[in-house]
């Protein structure tokens, strides 16, 4: 039987202190969303989140990858953030 070998994009968010979040987000914006909800969560206890958004990279079959972002990653990153900022994008 032939297998794919297809490489699936997902996000976590990670950090030295905070941890990954656990999730496998399937975009860019809900890894972003995702570190919003715990930077509100830490400020509310008077703390701070460290988590930044890092892509699961991967073929079935592989060990997955946690890997920084690529640079259209970021700056496509840093447009989601800005559009959220100004209630372009929930």
């Amino acid at each position: 039987m032939a297998t794919t070998n297809t490489t699936t994009i997902h996000y976590t968010t990670t950090g030295s202190v905070r941890g990954e979040c656990g999730h496998w987000h399937r975009s860019l914006r809900g890894a972003i969303r995702c570190i919003e909800r715990d930077q509100k969560g830490c400020r509310g206890q008077g703390g701070y989140s460290d988590r930044c958004v890092a892509r699961i990279s991967g073929q079935a079959g592989e060990a997955i990858r946690i890997e920084p972002l690529t640079d259209e990653e970021r700056d496509a990153a840093d447009e989601i953030r800005l559009a959220i900022q100004n209630g372009e994008m929930r």
